[in-house]
């Protein structure tokens, strides 16, 4: 099934202007269920160096283990299998990159 994305410029065009600041950037979006946030993120995502992750109701270890495989399939970095798993260790990793990187995690409470 084909489907528009539509009525969201205004959103995506913040996102975009963010995108592009030089300096580093921490945006939550929050909302009622089922407005379309994921779908958001996603369009907003494409055609950029990324990752989208998903958390789910899993223990803390699995969850680790889970986003480094995401960072190691969406990204080709074999160096994040090497790291210890910790949350600090990982974003720390992912910043000293060359390139700037979207990293979006859906469900976060999770």
């Amino acid at each position: 099934m084909i489907t528009k994305f539509i009525n969201r410029e205004r959103e995506i065009d913040f996102l975009e202007s963010k995108y592009h600041d030089p300096s580093p950037q921490v945006i939550i979006l929050y909302g009622r269920r089922r407005v379309g946030k994921s779908s958001l993120i996603q369009q907003f995502m494409k055609n950029k160096r990324s990752i989208y992750y998903l958390a789910s109701r899993t223990v803390h270890d699995l969850q680790i283990s889970d986003f480094i495989d995401t960072i190691k399939r969406e990204l080709n970095d074999e160096q994040i299998l090497d790291l210890r798993k910790n949350w600090e260790v990982i974003f720390k990793h992912l910043a000293i990159s060359q390139n700037r990187i979207v990293i979006a995690i859906d469900e976060i409470p999770y």
